[in-house]
């Protein structure tokens, strides 16, 4: 028994110290290069356009999803100049990019009929020489995926004389190319990419570190950190790091019987907002997920948020890989540019949705809270009165001192802020004597103990029609008067109702703000 209550008094201590215990780098981000993808999907499809404009002071090149090909070497497709155009007035460096999608998706067939045929890839190079040259475009993007090991040699040869003529052209070669953790001979998808060649031929390597699971499979990280580490590893290990750009997602996906379909972290907020429930971290991928039910179907949703994107972007600095691109301009939103920047916008990775998420931030930055060793705060969580007792104390600024508590707080972690907390008048036990610091605070609870412990009085009437039998009806009012607490409405305080994390800090920053 003294065995179990000491690990358990441990655990607990190493909770509530979690709240206190702040440590998070800023990123230098003054040598990051960022290549951005930008699409027109259909006509009226402004979301890469608008994405660019409003943050092309961030973007050192942008690469437009343009033109497919056909069997003969022939380019298809239509040029859109709205991206390329404002890229050229503001100094920032376009490139064609040529894709082999037919059909809705990267055709095989297709790419083997021009990658095997002398004839057609020539025609295919002096197309999209023109092409680049034409359109006024400063360098090239090959997005060839699906091509096989039998056609290895053959990419490796149209990329060489590509790069020959666009050389002559001062325009820049770039690829994107799969990610893989060792080279894939024997993969339908992946077989025809040779790390270490074309590292030796191109200006650039995109690395395509996304769709670790996809839409056609099973749920799962878009990216999970372990397998970035991996993919990271077997490039530098094959490609010049100075050639390297690590591309990652902007976006995930929510899986059902239904279907799978993308989504962003703002679809996410607003399915969370019609369908309830919260999104979880998984600290093993480093990524999280959402859980819904949508007419009785299961969907989960696995997607890439600031703070996930942020983990990986500081993995990727660490290593010396600074040239990052994403997919695609318009499924991320303001905070992705923020942590590109270097600046950090969630300290965990579970608060992107909470109705607290700047208040948990703010506490989090002037390192009143922090989170637990997983990288959440879990702000749905309830508290402890021990927990917030020992909260309040540090906003407040008192120094915990041992002194004589209650019978049931000897073995407590905060036996010392309880006992503190107890001689300035701030606590009051039960009537048993006891101060049962591991059960749940209620609202009221804290009223009450925020009023002792600021004098608060109240000075005004209330609309709270739920507080007329609570203890702490007074201590409710002197704090909503004063703006420190609030109701569930206008007329909804929920006395009894237990306090969560996000709740209790909350009204600390409230309190710190007063």
């Amino acid at each position: 028994m003294h065995i179990k209550k000491a690990i358990f008094m441990l655990v607990a201590a190493f909770l509530i110290l979690s709240l206190f215990i702040f440590n998070f780098t800023k990123t230098d981000a003054s040598a990051r290069v960022v290549y951005a993808y930008a699409t027109h999907d259909y006509s009226g499809d402004n979301s890469s356009y608008n994405s660019f404009v409003n943050n092309e002071s961030h973007i050192n090149y942008v690469i437009t999803f343009t033109y497919g090909i056909d069997e003969n070497g022939n380019l298809n497709g239509e040029e859109d100049d709205a991206v390329k155009d404002e890229a050229i007035k503001n100094n920032v460096v376009p490139l064609l990019l040529i894709h082999n999608i037919r059909g809705g998706t990267f055709d095989n067939s297709l790419i083997h009929a021009v990658l095997s045929n002398e004839t057609a890839r020539n025609n295919l190079i002096d197309n999209i020489e023109n092409a680049a040259i034409k359109d006024g475009y400063k360098g090239v993007n090959i997005d060839f995926e699906n091509v096989g090991y039998v056609d290895r040699q053959n990419y490796n040869q149209f990329l060489s004389d590509l790069k020959s003529k666009l050389t002559s052209d001062n325009l820049l070669l770039t690829v994107a190319i799969p990610a893989m953790t060792a080279d894939s001979p024997n993969s339908l998808w992946a077989g025809g990419f040779d790390y270490k060649a074309i590292s030796s031929i191109v200006d650039k390597v995109i690395i395509m570190a996304y769709d670790q699971h996809w839409s056609g499979g099973n749920s799962g990280p878009i990216c999970s950190f372990q397998w970035l580490q991996n993919v990271a590893q077997y490039a530098t290990s094959t490609i010049d790091k100075d050639k390297i750009v690590m591309g990652l997602p902007a976006y995930g996906y929510d899986w059902s019987l239904s279907g799978t379909t993308s989504v962003t972290e703002d679809e996410v907020k607003s399915l969370i907002n019609t369908y309830g429930g919260n999104a979880m971290w998984d600290n093993t991928s480093k990524e999280p997920y959402y859980i819904y039910y949508k007419n009785g179907i299961k969907h989960t949703v696995w997607f890439e948020n600031s703070y996930s994107f942020k983990l990986k972007l500081d993995y990727l600095s660490s290593i010396g890989i600074d040239d990052i691109s994403f997919w695609k301009l318009g499924y991320e939103n303001q905070d992705f540019w923020e942590v590109i920047e270097g600046n950090t916008v969630d300290y965990f990775g579970d608060i992107f949705a909470s109705w607290a998420r700047n208040d948990i931030n703010d506490m989090a930055r002037l390192k009143y809270v922090s989170g637990y060793s997983d990288g959440t705060y879990r702000p749905n969580n309830y508290i402890t009165r021990a927990e917030f007792i020992t909260l309040l104390l540090r906003v407040k600024g008192i120094k915990e001192e041992p002194g004589e508590g209650f019978w049931d707080t000897q073995q407590s972690f905060a036996k010392d802020a309880i006992a503190t907390a107890k001689k300035l008048g701030i606590v009051n036990g039960y009537s048993d004597g006891s101060f049962r610091p591991n059960n749940k605070i209620s609202r009221e609870e804290i009223a009450a103990i925020i009023a002792k412990a600021y004098g608060y009085e109240p000075y005004a009437d209330s609309k709270f029609v739920d507080i007329e039998n609570s203890f702490a009806k007074n201590d409710i009012i002197a704090l909503s008067n004063r703006g420190i607490i609030s109701g569930y409405d206008t007329y909804h305080f929920m006395p009894k109702n237990y306090a969560t994390r996000a709740e209790a800090t909350a009204i600390l920053y409230r309190l710190i703000n007063k």
